[in-house]
């Protein structure tokens, strides 16, 4: 019963990540920088379809040491009520 319990509340809160803008954003830029993911701001950059937005990190995007340089451009693609973000390039 305490598995079950554990595991739907697991369900619940990777549910919530993915159903805001925000959170689903956050999530992906952790992955790349953790810092910058908790002090970022950003701001609606254009949107390229129905299903997709682009956001612009207007403060503290993330550094890339592979390619030297700021991840700036990110894409927020919408599936039904879920999000999923990544890293769409440079302007």
């Amino acid at each position: 019963m305490k598995k079950k319990i554990i595991k739907i509340v697991a369900i619940l809160i990777i549910g919530g990540i993915l159903c805001t803008t925000d959170l689903s954003l956050r999530t992906a830029v952790f992955f790349v920088s953790p810092h910058s993911a908790a002090t970022m701001e950003y701001e609606h950059y254009k949107t390229e379809s129905k299903w997709c937005e682009l956001y612009k990190i207007t403060k503290n995007p993330p550094y890339e040491d592979e390619t030297d340089g700021d991840l700036v451009i990110w894409a927020v693609y919408r599936i039904g009520p879920l999000h999923y973000s990544k890293y769409f390039g440079w302007e």
